[in-house]
C-alpha cells in the first residue's frame, strides 16, 4: 500500500530537502508534514495542492493509491510565458491607473481655470481671459503629451 503519507516522503526525499524544508516552502510547521508522512493527519486540500504544485505532481499521485509518479509537464517556456503575461497584465493596471489620474487632474485644472475665466470676466481685462484660456489649452497639451509618452512606454514594453 502507497499511503499519501509514504508518497510525500518519497517525494522529498528525491527532492533532497528536509522536513523542515517542506515545512517552510509549504508555510506549515515540520510537525505537520511529519504528521503527514507518518500518515497521522492528511493534508487539507490547500496543503495537498500547495505539494502537487510544489512536487510538480497531479493531484491523482497523491489521491489514487495505485497512481505512478507522473509530473506535470510544463516547460521552461509556459513558465516564462505565464510569468511575462503576469507581468503584462501589472504593467497594464499600472499603466491605465496612471492615464486615468493624469486625466481627471487635467480636467480639474482646466475646469478651475475656465470657472474662474468666466467668474471674474467682468472683473477682468480681456488679456487676462485669454491668458487664462491660453493657460488651460498649456495644460491640455501638456497633459496629452504624457499621455501619448505613456502610451508609447506601454507599448514597448508589450
Amino acid at each position: 500500500m502507497n499511503s499519501i503519507g509514504r508518497k510525500i516522503t518519497t517525494l522529498r526525499k528525491q527532492a533532497n530537502i528536509t522536513q523542515d524544508g517542506l515545512a517552510e516552502a509549504l508555510d506549515v510547521t515540520r510537525q505537520s508534514v511529519s504528521q503527514w508522512e507518518s500518515d497521522t493527519v492528511i493534508p487539507k486540500a490547500d496543503k495537498l495542492k500547495a505539494l502537487c504544485e510544489y512536487f510538480n505532481v497531479k493531484p491523482d499521485y497523491f489521491l489514487f493509491e495505485n497512481s505512478e509518479f507522473e509530473p506535470l509537464v510544463r516547460t521552461n517556456k509556459e513558465i516564462a510565458s505565464a510569468e511575462l503575461s503576469e507581468e503584462q497584465s501589472r504593467k497594464k493596471t499600472v499603466f491605465i491607473i496612471s492615464a486615468v489620474i493624469i486625466s481627471l487632474l487635467a480636467a480639474a485644472i482646466v475646469f478651475f481655470i475656465a470657472w474662474l475665466a468666466s467668474a471674474a470676466a467682468a472683473e477682468l481685462s480681456e488679456y487676462v481671459v485669454i491668458c487664462l484660456q491660453v493657460l488651460s489649452c498649456i495644460i491640455l497639451l501638456t497633459v496629452l503629451s504624457i499621455l501619448i509618452a505613456l502610451i508609447v512606454k506601454y507599448k514597448r514594453n508589450i
